[in-house]
């Protein structure tokens, strides 16, 4: 797993930076992490990274986490409020 390459979309520089700070936080079941990455959800809505939140939607809806499922729904709602 540790080989796989992530592929992200075009995005600026900014967004690419937090779109990375929240897979990190995505790959670390804690439960601080999850909180991480909702808190990076919302920097990806105020810098308005549609792209990003699309990614993590599509990336992450499927997780076999339900908490990790939570955060792709809540990526989905602010990427269609943008």
């Amino acid at each position: 797993m540790s080989g796989e390459e992530e592929i992200l979309p075009k995005m600026s520089e900014d967004c690419a930076q937090v779109l990375e700070s929240v897979i990190s936080a995505l790959k670390n079941p804690l439960p601080y992490n999850q909180s991480k990455a909702r808190l990076f959800l919302d920097v990806l809505y105020q810098k308005k990274c549609k792209e990003a939140l699309a990614w993590i939607h599509e990336k992450y809806v499927t997780h076999p986490a339900i908490l990790v499922q939570k955060i792709a729904k809540r990526a989905l709602e602010l990427h269609n409020r943008l």
